[in-house]
């Protein structure tokens, strides 16, 4: 048997606590002695608190967990809604870290202003290409982010003949009502398929992309995170020089890895085609 204190540390949780669930009749203690009220717990009990803990981290109220307490939920139950519970947390937390990163590129953008890039904008001709890609609508960043990576890590390791870089297209400049339109794949040969399923969820589909006179293009050495800097310094460049955007953007992984992560050292080449006549 254990005085309160001594087995609030065995359970890891406020002595005060423990009082609270007796005072309500959720947790007993084993024996009260009657000549001074000290409350004393037996090390079987500690399976019935972590019981009610779990419960109660699932979001539960003490009277909900009562209730399933006794009705003798099967401890396969409560572990099932825990797993379920965990699962959702960290669906959150991955979509938490997606905003912090895009909160951090615009804190940099707004420290910072538009710096000038270290890395030259170069204009230059790009013929027609084979495009064996999927093609997803995103309502929001965190959407995007999640089947993003799901995609990339899905293709990336895909091995066929004539295969190029993993390049994503955004065919619109925003996030508009109906969403982001964007697609991932990569670059074929003209022996490429139509169509490659990789999973029930992802079939690739063949695309001929137009050829540009002028594409403008910057490489970015960096986190797939930081990449909007890219952006700001190859749109910098062609506002200068008045010129027009005329199709969408390219991103060409040059370095990669797999599975994404967008922390990591990346180096990605910016595409963009533009109207090089001023008006």
């Amino acid at each position: 048997m254990f005085k309160i204190g001594d087995f609030a540390v065995i359970a890891q949780v406020p002595a005060s606590q423990l009082r609270y669930y007796d005072d309500i009749g959720l947790f007993k203690p084993s024996h009260i002695d009657p000549q001074n009220g000290y409350r004393y717990y037996a090390i079987e009990q500690l399976t019935d608190l972590n019981r009610i803990i779990a419960l109660k981290n699932l979001g539960l109220s003490l009277d909900d967990v009562r209730h399933m307490l006794a009705n003798h939920i099967a401890n396969t139950d409560i572990r099932h809604l825990l797993e379920t519970k965990k699962a959702e947390i960290e669906r959150r937390l991955e979509e938490d870290k997606a905003r912090l990163r895009q909160v951090e590129v615009r804190l940099n953008l707004l420290e910072q202003g538009i710096v000038p890039s270290t890395q030259p904008v170069i204009v230059k001709p790009v013929g027609a290409l084979r495009y064996l890609a999927l093609k997803r609508v995103s309502l929001d960043q965190e959407r995007f982010v999640a089947e993003f990576t799901h995609i990339y890590d899905a293709i990336h390791e895909i091995d066929i003949p004539d295969r190029s870089y993993c390049t994503c297209i955004a065919h619109n400049a925003g996030y508009e009502p109906d969403g982001l339109h964007w697609e991932l794949g990569f670059y074929v040969g003209t022996s490429a398929p139509e169509n490659l399923a990789i999973s029930e969820q992802i079939c690739l589909q063949r695309t001929d992309l137009p050829a540009a006179d002028h594409m403008a293009s910057i490489m970015h050495v960096g986190s797939l995170a930081s990449g909007g800097m890219a952006y700001a310094a190859l749109s910098q460049w062609i506002a200068f020089h008045e010129y027009r955007i005329c199709g969408p953007f390219r991103e060409i992984f040059l370095v990669a890895n797999a599975p994404l992560d967008v922390t990591a050292s990346w180096v990605m080449e910016v595409q963009v085609p533009i109207n090089i006549e001023i008006t």
